[in-house]
């Protein structure tokens, strides 16, 4: 088994525990208080003891990823947060998620499991696996409707029941110093960006790349096919916006590298649909090969 890099916790209807909880915690007054997403919903019912008893009438374990817990910090500009499950087949419920500013406990973006736009389900991936060690699971990414502010330190809370497997229902998340989570100082600012829109031959994306003198001193683009898309410009020692244009329909992606004294520190991949004259996209498999022939 793989070292377990991310604070685990096992989610049922009847408890929350965490199984590893080391590192920065939120350090405002109230911070250890149970919380609930009021107002917005009707305050949640405090937690009761985990016990061995119930493991069995759980979701499953549970990781989170970014984690203020583990000092996986998350870049500039996202809006998402992560969760894998150790359990495959899980699946939405009912609710809220919330998200909440650390240093004033207001509340800062929520979705409703009901706009099913704001998760994207999927099977454990290797980023996954690497960072739980489990080699099968259920990742579910969720994308808030606002940016997370740079140097900003927030909480996630959670209504009853917002993951299920089968007929189980997960537990509330109303502990503020459980799922915690910072945002470095560089990044990419996707403000305005439609990340989920499909585009065409010619269509331009310019996308905001923050670096700062601490964390990260440069950024460079790599692992990109120049044959689907043009950059500009490709490197740079401040934060300046990068313009890529689409050259020819496929599903092409680019990396977005930090670097700090000369070592990278940290990366982002975006991938962009563009479709053909007909509206069609081309499958990832198709797009491979076609890079694969560009390249020979």
């Amino acid at each position: 088994m793989k070292k377990k890099l991310v604070s685990v916790i096992l989610i049922s209807a009847a408890m929350v525990l965490s199984l590893t909880a080391c590192g920065k915690k939120n350090t405002t007054d109230n911070a250890n208080a149970d919380m609930s997403l009021a107002p917005l919903v009707e305050t949640l019912p405090q937690l009761t003891e985990a016990s061995p008893e119930v493991e069995s009438n759980s979701v499953g374990l549970m990781a989170f990823y970014p984690n203020s817990n583990e000092n996986m910090y998350a870049l500039a500009g996202t809006n998402a947060v992560t969760f894998y499950f150790e359990n495959k087949g899980i699946q939405l419920g009912d609710g809220k998620i919330g998200v909440y500013e650390a240093e004033t406990n207001n509340i800062y973006s929520t979705v409703d499991v009901a706009d099913t736009s704001s998760f994207v389900i999927d099977e454990m991936d290797s980023v996954g696996t690497s960072l739980t060690g489990w080699e099968s699971g259920t990742k579910i990414d969720v994308y808030f409707s606002k940016i997370f502010e740079t140097g900003k330190s927030y909480y996630v809370l959670m209504d009853e029941g917002v993951f299920s497997l089968g007929s189980v229902s997960s537990a509330p998340v109303t502990n503020a110093s459980l799922i915690t989570f910072s945002v470095k100082n560089y990044g990419v600012d996707i403000t305005g960006v439609n990340l989920k829109k499909t585009y065409k031959v010619g269509d331009t994306v310019a996308l905001n790349v923050l670096v700062d003198s601490e964390g990260a001193s440069m950024y460079a683009l790599k692992e990109y096919d120049q044959t689907f898309i043009t950059a500009t410009p490709d490197s740079a020692t401040t934060s300046s916006a990068v313009s890529l244009t689409f050259e020819k329909p496929g599903t092409p992606s680019v990396t977005i590298a930090f670097f700090k004294g000369g070592k990278q520190v940290d990366s982002v991949t975006f991938s962009f649909p563009v479709a053909d004259e007909n509206g069609v996209v081309a499958s990832s498999d198709a797009n491979s090969s076609a890079s694969e022939d560009a390249s020979k």
